[in-house]
């Protein structure tokens, strides 16, 4: 008889000497027990929320908001609204050249990006990665 939950067992009737039942491990049962592989953990995802946070690592350089939203494949309603969260907690200023809006990552946003990736940017102290203070400057 096919099991789900056994794994490799046997099982035998011991009430009368003419019945024999065996059991086995049904075709794909293992598949039920294989532990999904470890994903690492985004903390900036965990804080700022996964779209907020592609914002913020996408900003490498100045960047439009339509730019933005067409290298994360979102609406630009979206990242505006993203973008005017970041800026608001000083993480991304935003400059204007003619009708354009350009947006930046500042010093804490790099911080953030760093702290959070489990690199350490910046002045620190102490010893080892990970340990010590950031001093973040923005």
């Amino acid at each position: 008889m096919p099991l789900v939950f056994a794994e490799g067992c046997r099982l035998y009737s011991t009430d009368d000497p003419e019945v024999f039942a065996a059991g086995f491990q049904a075709r794909g049962a293992a598949a039920l027990r294989e532990r999904p592989e470890p994903v690492a953990a985004d903390r900036l995802g965990l804080l700022l929320g996964r779209g907020r946070a592609a914002v913020l690592r996408e900003l490498g350089g100045p960047l439009t908001t339509t730019g933005l939203a067409d290298r994360l494949g979102l609406a630009p309603s979206t990242v505006s609204e993203h973008l005017a969260a970041l800026s608001e907690a000083g993480a991304v200023t935003r400059h204007r050249v003619g009708r354009a809006v350009y947006h930046q990552l500042t010093d804490t946003g790099r911080s953030l990006l760093a702290l959070l990736a489990g690199e350490i940017a910046g002045d620190v102290a102490g010893e080892g990665a990970g340990e010590g203070v950031l001093r973040v400057v923005g």
